[in-house]
């Protein structure tokens, strides 16, 4: 692995879940060392329902924001924090790099925020989702592996390079926004089409929300209230960028 500033400016961005733990896998085969592998243990909290719930069926469920039960890491991996532990030195989204596994204990670095280059001690947590028409917690380490992230997990985060992965395309408003304006330079963005082309210097993609985006010294920024994009030059990236907030947030206009 390189070092961890390195790491820490870099990371994938893609659409979906599915997409981002099969890169994840794909990079982590890379790293150096064997991987440890943690699988989480299941409660149903309501004790008439234990058998409507088998253990395999608990075991299969990937949940958002939820780790899944099988959890593979390596030293060396960069991981995502998926709870508040200790704000704001460890909150949801910071970045951490592994540095040992334990069994009960993982010990790592914090790479980002205030705490940048702390080591810090991450247990197991017990996490009960809500988001299903039954309750059971799921006692695991709240970490995933982040070479790659979800667009909206990356969202409020800064990078020198990223990637976007768009196999699939982006499914809601701003998402392709979000990911474009992590980094400054447009120059280090770099875009995966569903058709395995890379974006930089230009492309052009087309979805529902957004018509196209031209990567290398211009941006194209369309939304739902016109067919037509505007295009302009990318002379001052600050301030390109503080101009596509702004015309993002402003509300779409009535036709009379």
């Amino acid at each position: 692995m390189r070092n961890r500033e390195w790491l820490c400016e870099r990371a994938i961005l893609a659409p979906t879940n599915e997409i981002v733990g099969q890169i994840n896998e794909r990079m982590m085969s890379h790293v150096q060392g064997d991987v440890v592998e943690y699988l989480s243990v299941h409660i149903i909290m309501d004790s008439e329902q234990v058998t409507s719930y088998p253990t395999e069926f608990l075991n299969s469920l990937e949940l958002s924001g939820v780790p899944s039960h099988k959890l593979r890491l390596k030293v060396g991996v960069p991981v995502l924090l998926m709870r508040y532990l200790e704000a704001p030195r460890l909150c949801n989204g910071t970045r951490l790099q592994i540095t040992q596994l334990g069994r009960n204990i993982i010990r790592a670095i914090i790479m980002t925020g205030i705490a940048k280059d702390e080591e810090v001690l991450i247990p197991r947590i017990p996490m009960i989702p809500t988001d299903l028409p039954f309750q059971f917690k799921r006692i695991q380490f709240p970490l995933k592996p982040a070479f790659a992230m979800t667009i909206n997990k990356a969202q409020g985060q800064t990078l020198k390079v990223a990637g976007v992965n768009l196999e699939k395309n982006c499914f809601s408003h701003g998402q392709l926004y979000v990911a474009c304006s992590r980094v400054s330079n447009p120059k280090n963005l770099h875009i995966l089409s569903n058709n395995n082309k890379t974006a930089n210097p230009t492309s052009t993609m087309s979805e529902l929300t957004w018509s196209s985006i031209s990567i290398h010294g211009y941006d194209v920024l369309a939304s739902n209230r016109s067919d037509q994009p505007f295009r302009r030059e990318w002379s001052d990236p600050a301030q390109q960028k503080q101009q596509m907030i702004s015309e993002a947030n402003c509300p779409a206009k009535s036709a009379d």
